[in-house]
C-alpha cells in the first residue's frame, strides 16, 4: 500500500498533523518520487512524524523529510542507520524538538550528536542502539552544547554489565562543560535500566 503512488497522495492532502508509517527501501523510493511529483505539498503540516523503517538509506531519509518545514517531533527507529547527515535536509532544523533514532552503535550516536547540532530547538534527543559497554556519555553530550540551549534530556542504552550490577560511581558523577564564554551546563544521570537519561540542570548551569 505504501508502494503507491495513490497513497501518497492521499496522505498529502490530509493536512494531518501526524503520521506514523512502516517503510522499506522499494516504499520510501516510490514516497520519494510521489512528493516530487507534488503528491506531498500538503505535508507541510505535519508536526510529528513516525517512520518505522527496514534498510532506508541517508538520501531516503533526507528525500523523506524535506517535505516536512513544521516537524516538532522526529523517530525513525527499528534498522540502524547511517552517520544522520539526512538531518541537513530539514527544512526548519531549528523548529524540532525532539529526535529520537536508531542508531548501530556509539560511533554512530557520536556522529548523530554532531548533525544534530542545528537543532537549535531541540528539546529531547532518544539514541536507540545495543551497547557492548558502558556509554561514554560526556562525548556524545558535548558537542549537543551550547549548539542546542533549549535541550533539557537525552536518552542513551546501558550495557548488559550496568544493566546488571547498576552504573560505577565514576559514571553517576555529573557531567559538566564550560563554553568559551564561560558559561556552565551540567547533566546528571537519571533512572536505571536497559534506558538511561542525562537530564541537564537548569538550575545550576549558570553559576
Amino acid at each position: 500500500m505504501l508502494g503507491a503512488s495513490s497513497t501518497w497522495r492521499f496522505l498529502g492532502g490530509l493536512r494531518c498533523k501526524s503520521l506514523t508509517v512502516s517503510l522499506d527501501a522499494r516504499d520510501a523510493e516510490m514516497a520519494t518520487a510521489s512528493l516530487v511529483s507534488g503528491a506531498g505539498g500538503s505535508l507541510c503540516a505535519l508536526q510529528a512524524l513516525d517512520v518505522l523503517q527496514r534498510s532506508l538509506t541517508d538520501d531516503q531519509c533526507a528525500a523523506l523529510v524535506r517535505w516536512c518545514p513544521a516537524l516538532l517531533e522526529l523517530t525513525i527507529e527499528r534498522s540502524p542507520l547511517g552517520p544522520g547527515t539526512w538531518l541537513s535536509a530539514l527544512p526548519c532544523p531549528e523548529r524540532l524538538q525532539s529526535l529520537c533514532i536508531s542508531v548501530a552503535d556509539e560511533a554512530a550516536a557520536l556522529a548523530y550528536a554532531a548533525n544534530a547540532s542545528t537543532c537549535r530547538g531541540l528539546r529531547q534527543l532518544r539514541f536507540h542502539f545495543r551497547a557492548a559497554e558502558t556509554v561514554d556519555a560526556a562525548t556524545i553530550l558535548r558537542p549537543l552544547w551550547p549548539a542546542c540551549p533549549l535541550l533539557r534530556s537525552v536518552e542513551l542504552p546501558t550495557s548488559p554489565s550496568d544493566f546488571m550490577f547498576g552504573v560505577d560511581g565514576d559514571a553517576r558523577k555529573p557531567i559538566r562543560f564550560v563554553d568559551d564564554a564561560g558559561r556552565v551546563a551540567i547533566w546528571r544521570l537519571c533512572g536505571a535500566g536497559t534506558i538511561v537519561t542525562y537530564e541537564r540542570d537548569f538550575g545550576t548551569n549558570e553559576r
